[in-house]
């Protein structure tokens, strides 16, 4: 009703109900997100929580889990498709904490502390594929399964904060009038991204080897210097 009411008092000249005054009136809308400096800075908040949280890895890890997880040293299908599944399970739990907490805790906190979290086990999973991958698993198998826990690690981190927290961060950042907008530009963001990496993770981990963990655990300290400031 806010949004309505809105669009009516603002745009009055659009309201009778036709195709091209509704195709008018959308326009406007979303215009006027642009055009207005504080909801501008608004939409730039949405669009790049969105961006941090997509080439955090997340979707990198989930789409592409089962040859990750054979690169990290695991043998056989069943093997690296159980840790997929435990990834997952950890993932969906992770996320009750948030639920509970997020309120108490604040958003801004939560998102720098997943974030550096992130961080953390990526550079941890680049050194250790560094040090031991991909051709010295067969001899290290500990410190394969070290590199998996920190995946774990960084899908813990991931589901706690970044994943219900950057969809709770853009709804909130918008007025009621044109929160509507706001949110459908957030998850425009966010599956382009999403697109985007899930086309560019197998190239990536093919030329960059342990340097992808690298390139996103960059990503992930830079998304809590964003939330930071």
């Amino acid at each position: 009703m806010f949004e309505v009411d809105r669009s009516r008092a603002k745009f009055p000249q659009f309201q009778s109900g036709s195709f091209m005054d509704n195709l008018k009136l959308g326009f406007y809308d979303y215009a006027s997100l642009f055009t207005n400096k504080s909801l501008r800075k608004r939409v730039f908040v949405a669009i790049f929580t969105m961006v941090f949280q997509q080439w955090s890895g997340i979707n990198a890890i989930l789409y592409y889990a089962a040859f990750i997880f054979q690169d990290l040293g695991l043998t056989g299908n069943t093997t690296s498709l159980l840790a997929s599944g435990v990834g997952g399970i950890l993932l969906m739990l992770a996320t009750i904490p948030a639920v509970l907490y997020i309120d108490q805790l604040g958003r801004k906190p939560v998102l720098i502390c997943g974030a550096i979290g992130m961080g953390i086990s990526h550079i941890i999973v680049a050194a250790l594929y560094g040090a031991f991958g991909p051709t010295n698993w067969r001899g290290h198998a500990a410190a394969g399964w070290v590199a998996v826990v920190f995946v774990w690690i960084y899908q813990i981190n991931f589901g706690y904060s970044w994943g219900p927290g950057a969809w709770v961060l853009v709804a909130e950042v918008f007025p009621l009038g044109v929160r509507a907008k706001g949110i459908s530009i957030g998850a425009s963001s966010n599956w382009l991204n999403n697109f985007a990496i899930g086309q560019a993770t197998p190239d990536m981990v093919k030329s960059m080897n342990y340097g992808t963990f690298i390139f996103f655990g960059i990503i992930c300290f830079l998304a809590a210097a964003f939330i930071f400031f």
